[in-house]
């Protein structure tokens, strides 16, 4: 919390009259005689060197600000409010307000955990080219997971999205299963599940999953086949159901 100048005048660490004792500094040999009182009367020289009349500053004895001649009843103007303008320096330090205390706003905002995030943070922002990737890689695995869950299943239909994340995260897997030793197991693992997608995306194009069976003449398979599967499917419902997201 911050004080303000206002806070700090109506507190009084900045009093605008002089409220301690004033020391009567010579202006030629620099003595200080502690209050006024210790110079001579009548024509206010000064004790020590007996300088001529009028040849001394008033300062106080806190802030040491130079205090003004007094105006009226003998209150002397303290230049407290001056000096802290020019330098930051406050007269009465004790008298300035609990810098530390709280409001109760701000202790239930201290309570708040530092890693505390708002519903509208999106948190850490990343390059969009990584974003981009991030993104393209979530959305493929999610499709491929939805045709491992559908592993048996043949009836509906299976977009080209569904199909492509399908054969990209099955050459990953391929990949990884070679590299391990694995790669038999892998292939009769997913073996259901790669027939049962590949019907669907016949089925999504309108065609019965029996042209699966041209793989037994597997020279003209690899040429039609392929075709056959990332051709747009058709719009709208047609006989195995509605398209897929």
């Amino acid at each position: 919390m911050t004080v303000t100048e206002p806070q700090l005048r109506a507190c009084g660490a900045l009093p605008d009259t002089c409220t301690e004792r004033v020391s009567r500094i010579c202006l030629t040999c620099g003595t200080s005689d502690g209050s006024a009182e210790a110079w001579r009367s009548g024509d206010n020289c000064c004790a020590a060197c007996g300088n001529e009349p009028y040849q001394y500053r008033d300062e106080c004895a806190l802030c040491r600000g130079i205090s003004v001649m007094p105006s009226g009843a003998g209150a002397r103007r303290c230049v407290a409010l001056d000096v802290y303008r020019a330098t930051g320096r406050v007269a009465f330090p004790d008298k300035v307000p609990d810098q530390g205390r709280k409001t109760p706003d701000e202790r239930r905002d201290s309570k708040k955990p530092r890693d505390h995030k708002t519903p509208d943070d999106p948190g850490p922002a990343f390059p969009p080219a990584l974003a981009a990737i991030g993104r393209l890689i979530s959305t493929t695995w999610q499709h491929y997971k939805r045709s491992l869950y559908r592993y048996a299943a043949i009836e509906g239909r299976s977009n080209r999205k569904e199909l492509v994340s399908f054969v990209v995260w099955q050459a990953f897997g391929f990949v990884v299963m070679g590299a391990l030793g694995w790669t038999p197991l892998f292939l009769a693992a997913t073996l259901l599940p790669t027939w049962a997608v590949a019907v669907r995306r016949l089925h999504d194009i309108g065609q019965t999953g029996k042209w699966l069976w041209m793989l037994i003449f597997w020279p003209v398979a690899v040429v039609v086949l392929p075709w056959m599967l990332l051709w747009p499917g058709t719009t709208g419902r047609n006989s195995y159901g509605a398209p897929t997201a």
